[in-house]
């Protein structure tokens, strides 16, 4: 309790600001778990010192920013920050007055673009708007779209002052009360009740690793088929359902759509990798915007970070076409601009060409220079129209013709530069026909006039493709002396992006609606530079280079055109075709298809609508011309847009002088054959001309003789049938040549046609055609070119040899479609966009089909949508099913649905215990309430081997037995993850027919087998419980069920038995191998007469040994007859005759070759010396 007065001072004292300023640089993702980033808008850019402290959980970060730089920030907001506070402020609507530079008071209002931002990005999504409410009531848009604004997020505040009276008491005469004083919604006080309440914290992460930078050298670049790799550690893991985006800026506007997500994954814990390969494109730096979103009930929460890597693949070369009022401001100059800045080995080369308002306002065809820069050209040659630099341009207006190729060229999306003062004045060309292009619009403020507050500097308000690349420009370009324009930047639109603002002179450096220097709006960029029209500094050059590389990569681009035959000036006989073969390249990231037009000499001859991208496209062309002369082909491309690009080829066709016209064609005509199925034909044709009679010997017969056809196929082309006689060599990797020779042409008959001199018939003779066929097949995708082809044959009464040449014939072979997966259900919060591609749920192959179309649709537009780029949205509550078709350039059509259920909020779930017998499918024993949120379930199992679930039919399919756990997740109102989980225990049927291979085996003794291969019926039964039983333990053992020990030599049986008595046996054959053998003495001695069993000295090592083939005893005492002793097959030797060191070998052989062998000595003795000592052993 305090007294009144002393509380009032209190309140004066005590009021001391609380917040952590910090730069707008600071990353989005650098939040930990407890930190809470907040954007605090002001009127002037100043902080209003608010107390945060109350919320002391929570570390509090705040950006404090002017409204005048938010409503020209086109940094992204949404994940960026926890909430956004509109403070205590002045936020006039009121517009310039007069020609003060000097604009800090007037057009602080915010735009409804950005109104709109905070109130769908923060307010319908639970994320807290503070908002000063007094402040709202400003008459303008803040009171328009924020004053009384439902929303339980949006909390106003404000220093109301409340006196409460406590204890009342009388003293005396006195009545007397303690009163406490305190501000009811007071900033700190609501702050602290919404961040105690209600607050719901955006998930946040931190990347570990991420794309090197490219550095000002072009090093640290990647290549198409590299990988740029992502390590991110996500803070708060424990929210199900969050998902890691990867984004690619593919049209390079500084922002980031669906479309562009490359890449998708789900969270699994904290640590998560995310991995991409990059595919072919222009060099040159990607913007990349990794995301971590977390769906609630309705809505999305987001955390990101963005960064950009340098990629090197096909250099950008940008044609650039300057038109000026006076060539001293041409930026050929090289006071103007150092043409070094110009090119970057393996980036870009930026072309210039410059001409004057009088030629690009002129027709084509008005002279030399008009043929090359009238506006007239423009489309399809040039990347980038710069009109300027020049002071004053009402003095250089443009014909109609000029603004109708213009406007054409701009609604093609090509890029163009308007320039200073180019929107100036009334009623003239530039304000009428491209004032609203340009992003400029009413009230005309004139601040430009006359050039009152002329400057030469600069300050960056966005940051982005324009400021970092080729030059990483500073916070501030010097500039040469300008001064502001005549209208107001429409700062509503989205596409106009303020990229530097002219500062100086009490300028407000934040005011983009005014001081506005570089900016862009799409394919257009406009710059403030001119009023000085030459010699700029070096920065501005710098500042120059950069528009027109993002002015380049921000536009579209026409396609490309790569003739790979004909060439300029090349030769064909009359009598042939001549073949066309081109490819159509849109290098845009985004550019699907082309239209196609072929002109020869300004005929239509071919056309193809929505030809695939990076198409080649194969023609034989017929000329139309009846005697030599040139042709000209032309070939037009144009993109969906309208950008056009032109090819021309002139050729020349020829009378040939020889016998013998040769041509062939190529049968069925496609734009693609199939590989390995379509059989390709080629069809030649050997056509002789009418000869003289004079010029034949005898005036009545003649020849082409020795006619010799050799063709050489380019590898990948397989050989399916050749004319009678031909041969072919060589094989598939290397290509075939094939060969043959052709039956002789023989001038047998009389010429009843036109002939070459209009002379009588009657004195030429002429001779059949010779036709035949070739069939051969692709065995590879990719193009083809057949162009080494000829004849060789003589002429008799010529008595010379001459060669002719096919023509050549391209053609292109491609894979066919195989198979199309997509994911069967798929379960998706409401709001939340899904790239089915970079998540991984849609996908055909073979990767390099050739792929005609890819259709979507959805059977429940009301929600789900989908784009034929593949993405769904979730716009209500409920069940579509999405249907892709997929036909490839053969006809071949795959078409795959998926069923997509928005998740309903869950109050509920109920799981029972299921039993399921192996290999059988039942209902999964699932409750939800309410019943219609069934589809917004997940669920999973712990053991997907034991058991699969179906989550949109609710079925479960045993798969062996076993037990798992089933885990059925769904979300409530609040976001919060509710569970059920229940035992899933999969049985085994009973045996109906058991059957163990092999039936019979061999092993040794002491070795062990367990390759054995149990089958059941039926295919799930249990197999654990079967028993296995040896009937002879001493010949075999089991060990474990299934493993199997010799024990001795011989041969058992092991039974194998189910419970049910069903059985099968197997017989095991147990062998004992020898392992060595040899006599246990060295000598023995026996009496002359005497026979000796040797065998009874063999050793054999096992004993039971079981693999022994035979055992020979051989007497090797010398190579002769032995008179001493003899020894027989069975080992008993016999003593004959007395006599010393006899000598006699066992050999021991096994049944696989193994042989043993040893020696014993014997002498033979007289009876009588048997016994003595000498010599060993006795007998």
């Amino acid at each position: 309790m305090r007294k009144v007065l002393f509380l009032l001072l209190s309140v004066l004292i005590v009021w001391v600001p609380f917040s952590a300023h910090f730069l707008d640089e600071a990353s989005a993702s650098n939040h930990k778990l407890n930190e809470v980033y907040l954007l605090e808008i002001t009127d002037d850019g100043h902080s209003t010192g608010l107390d945060f402290s109350n919320a002391s959980q929570y570390n509090v970060k705040v950006d404090t920013v002017s409204m005048k730089k938010f409503v020209a920030s086109r940094e992204e907001i949404d994940g960026k920050y926890d909430g956004i506070i509109i403070g205590e402020g002045t936020y006039s609507t009121q517009e310039v007055n007069g020609r003060n530079h000097n604009t800090s008071n007037v057009q602080n209002d915010i735009t409804n673009y950005k109104a709109n931002q905070i109130i769908n990005h923060f307010a319908a999504k639970n994320q807290p708007v503070f908002l000063h409410g007094k402040s709202m009531e400003n008459g303008g848009i803040l009171q328009q779209k924020f004053s009384g604004l439902n929303s339980s997020s949006v909390i106003y505040y404000g220093n109301e002052i409340v006196t409460e009276q406590e204890n009342c008491r009388y003293f005396w005469i006195w009545y007397l009360c303690d009163e406490t004083v305190s501000t009811s919604n007071g900033f700190s006080k609501v702050f602290e009740n919404y961040m105690n309440e209600s607050f719901i914290k955006k998930p946040s992460f931190e990347v570990a690793s991420k794309p090197a930078v490219g550095n000002a050298s072009f090093s640290n670049v990647y290549k198409a088929g590299d990988s740029i790799n992502f390590s991110v550690n996500v803070h708060n893991s424990s929210v199900n359902r969050m998902k890691l985006r990867l984004y690619i800026d593919q049209d390079f506007n500084d922002s980031f759509e669906p479309e562009e997500i490359v890449k998708e994954i789900d969270v699994r814990g904290n640590e998560n990798v995310l991995n991409y390969e990059l595919p072919f494109g222009f060099s040159g730096p990607r913007m990349w915007k990794l995301e971590l979103v977390q769906p609630q009930n309705n809505y999305v929460l987001s955390d990101y970070e963005t960064g950009q890597f340098l990629f090197e693949d096909k250099p950008v070369e940008i044609n650039v076409l300057q038109v000026y009022r006076n060539s001293n401001s041409s930026l050929k100059n090289s006071n103007n601009m150092k043409q070094s800045y110009l090119t970057s080995n393996n980036q870009y080369q930026i072309n210039i060409d410059a001409t004057s308002f009088d030629v690009f306002n002129s027709s084509a065809n008005a002279s030399s220079q008009s043929r090359l820069y009238s506006h007239e050209k423009i489309n399809g040659k040039y990347d980038m129209v710069i009109f300027g630099f020049s002071d004053t341009y009402n003095y250089a207006n443009l014909s109609q013709g000029a603004v109708g190729s213009l406007k054409q060229y701009i609604d093609s999306q090509q890029s163009v530069m308007f320039t200073h003062d180019t929107i100036f004045n009334r009623n003239n060309v530039w304000v009428d026909n491209f004032m609203e292009t340009t992003g400029q619009i009413a009230p005309e403020t004139n601040l430009g006039n006359g050039a009152p507050n002329t400057s030469k500097s600069t300050k960056k308000v966005n940051e982005g493709l324009m400021t970092t690349f080729p030059f990483d420009l500073p916070e501030n370009v010097s500039i040469a002396t300008t001064h502001n324009q005549y209208y107001t930047l429409d700062l509503e639109d989205e596409n106009v992006i303020p990229w530097y603002n002219i500062i100086g002179s009490n300028r407000d450096e934040d005011d983009s609606w005014n001081h506005f220097y570089t900016y862009s709006k799409g394919n257009v960029t406009y710059s403030g530079t001119g009023h000085t029209s030459s010699n700029f500094p070096d920065s501005e050059q710098r500042l120059f280079v950069n528009t027109m590389y993002r002015a380049f990569f921000g536009a579209n681009h026409a396609p490309e055109i790569n003739v790979h035959t004909p060439q300029d000036d090349e030769r064909f006989p009359i009598n042939q075709k001549i073949p066309l073969s081109f490819t159509v390249e849109d290098y845009d990231l985004s550019a699907k298809t082309n239209n196609v037009e072929v002109f020869v000499n300004d005929l239509l001859t071919y056309t193809k609508e929505n030809s695939r991208n990076g198409e080649t496209i194969n023609l034989q062309l017929e000329h139309g011309v009846e005697s030599e002369g040139p042709v000209v082909i032309r070939i037009v491309a144009t993109d969906e847009k309208g950008a056009e690009t032109i090819e021309e080829r002139t050729v020349s066709v020829y009378e040939s002088e020889s016998l013998l016209e040769i041509s062939r064609s190529i049968q069925p005509v496609k734009s693609i054959y199939e590989v390995v199925n379509d059989v390709i034909e080629l069809d030649y044709t050997l056509n002789p001309k009418p000869v003289r009679r004079s010029e034949i010997k005898g005036n009545q017969t003649a020849a082409l003789e020795n006619i010799e056809f050799e063709e050489v196929f380019p590898a990948g082309i397989e050989i399916l049938n050749l004319p009678a006689g031909f041969t072919k060599s060589g094989d598939i990797d290397s290509g075939y040549t094939v060969k043959g020779l052709i039956k002789d042409i023989n001038y047998s008959k009389d010429f009843n046609g036109d002939t070459p001199d209009n002379s009588p018939p009657g004195g030429w003779r002429s001779a059949d055609p010779v036709n035949f066929t070739i069939a051969i097949s692709a065995l590879q995708g990719g193009s083809y070119s057949l162009s080494d082809s000829a004849v060789v044959y003589d002429v008799d009464y010529l008595n010379e040899s001459f060669t002719e040449t096919f023509n050549r014939i391209d053609f292109t072979a491609g894979y066919p479609l195989e198979e199309v997966n997509l994911t069967e259900s798929i379960t998706i919060d409401e709001g939340l966009e899904r790239n089915l591609t970079a998540s991984g749920d849609f996908s055909y192959g073979p990767a390099e089909a050739a792929i005609e179309k890819i259709e979507w649709e959805s059977s429940r537009p009301d929600v789900i949508t989908v784009t034929q780029d593949g993405i769904i949205r979730a716009n209500g509550k409920g069940d579509a099913v999405v249907t892709v078709s997929v036909t490839d350039s053969f006809g071949n059509q795959i078409t795959k649905t998926s069923n997509v259920s928005v998740r309903v909020p869950i109050e509920s779930i109920s799981l029972d215990n299921v039993e399921v017998f192996a290999g059988e499918t039942v209902d999964l024993p699932l409750t939800v309430n309410p019943s219609d949120g069934s589809g917004s379930i997940e669920i999973t199992l712990e053991n997907n081997e034991i058991a699969s679930v179906n989550a949109a039919t609710r079925k479960v399919t045993g798969l062996k037995p076993g037990t798992t756990k089933a885990i059925a997740r769904g979300i409530n109102a609040n976001g919060t993850v509710v569970t059920a989980e229940a035992i899933i225990q999969v049985r085994s049927k009973e045996i109906t027919g058991l059957n163990v291979e092999p039936g019979e085996i061999t092993i040794n003794k002491y070795e062990t087998f367990d390759s054995f291969t149990v089958s059941v019926e039926p295919q799930y039964a249990e197999t654990d419980n079967l028993t296995w039983t040896s009937a002879n333990a001493s010949i075999a053992e089991m060990v474990s069920p299934g493993v199997i020990r010799g024990v001795g030599a011989g041969r058992t049986v092991i039974y194998i038995q189910a419970p049910n008595g069903i059985r099968d046996e197997v017989t095991v054959n147990v062998t004992s191998p020898l392992t060595d053998a040899g006599f246990v003495k060295d000598v023995i001695v026996i009496g002359k007469g005497d026979t000796y069993p040797l065998a009874t000295e063999l050793q054999i090592t096992p004993a039971d040994a079981t693999d022994i083939e035979s055992i020979i005893y051989t007497d090797v005492t010398n190579d002769g007859p032995n008179p001493f002793i003899t020894v027989d097959n069975n080992g008993e030797v016999f003593g004959q005759r007395i006599g010393e060191n006899n000598t006699v070998r066992v050999t021991v052989t096994t049944n696989d070759g193994n042989i043993f062998t040893d020696t014993i000595i014997i002498h033979v003795r007289e009876k009588d010396d048997e016994e003595s000592p000498e010599n060993g052993d006795r007998y």
